[in-house]
């Protein structure tokens, strides 16, 4: 679902509102999709309720709803009036790749609304007191191109993308840092990579951090190529996350993509 989550937390944190961290949730909007489509949606009920079960310390809300007024400061104004309303053309719905529906409208659909780059906006117009600096760290297998392309040129935003060289799906655009991985990587040699770049994105001064951290790097994936386990992906997050931390940045962590062969609540919370 397309939110205001992302603005809101790192609002909270960066203002000293936040104790404890803040899950929040959107599967309580259904979006019907075809039978055995490829993206497993239900994910994301699944990784929340098994930490609701585990009682994770955090706190679980419902995520707010973006405004039109929020999608425009990403995106057209027409686009996101056409979606809404439901007057796309079939080749735009063949692009997005989710079928639409009456419940559209509520929901993020495949490459729909980027929610990173929204939310980021809405921070840089809205809460420009304590937001001056953002950082996008995506470390999906696939490159972070709709941000790089938002974001070029953008003085306030800067974009950092860590993905597979042999994965490539859509059109390659210039991040502010691209670091390329040789598929098959692994633990060892992915984990080598990222902690040559650590410092580097740490010491950049970032109110807020953004972290896609898609779980489609895992062996288990069936497109992703780079065969990271499930301790592999621990380790990425947990080295990121404490550098960000130790910097005194608020961080805002999305579970970003993921097509594993059979899906497992275990290995999608490691995002």
């Amino acid at each position: 679902m397309l939110r205001r989550t992302c603005a809101l937390l790192a609002v909270r944190r960066a203002r000293g509102l936040a104790t404890r961290p803040v899950f929040y949730y959107n599967d309580v909007w259904e979006f019907p999709l075809p039978e055995n489509h490829r993206f497993p949606m239900a994910k994301y009920r699944l990784v929340r309720e098994a930490l609701q079960a585990e009682g994770v310390a955090a706190a679980f809300e419902p995520s707010p709803l973006a405004s039109l007024t929020d999608l425009t400061t990403t995106h057209c104004r027409g686009y996101c009036e056409r979606f809404v309303g439901g007057k796309l053309t079939a080749a735009e719905n063949r692009n997005i790749g989710f079928p639409w529906s009456p419940a559209a409208p509520t929901a993020l659909g495949f490459c729909v609304f980027s929610d990173i780059a929204v939310a980021a906006n809405v921070l840089l117009r809205d809460y420009g007191d304590v937001v001056e600096k953002i950082l996008v760290v995506d470390v999906d297998v696939h490159q972070g191109n709709g941000n790089a392309k938002l974001f070029e040129g953008a003085p306030a935003v800067t974009t950092f993308s860590m993905h597979c060289d042999g994965n490539y799906f859509s059109e390659k655009r210039a991040s502010d840092v691209d670091v390329e991985v040789p598929a098959g990587a692994g633990d060892g040699e992915y984990l080598r990579l990222l902690k040559s770049y650590v410092q580097m994105l740490a010491g950049g001064g970032a109110d807020v951090v953004f972290l896609q951290a898609g779980v489609d790097p895992s062996e288990h994936d069936r497109l992703g190529k780079l065969r990271l386990t499930a301790d592999g992906l621990r380790r990425r997050n947990k080295l990121l996350l404490d550098a960000f931390l130790r910097k005194g940045a608020s961080v805002v962590v999305t579970m970003g993509g993921g097509y594993p062969k059979n899906l497992d609540p275990a290995g999608e919370r490691e995002a």
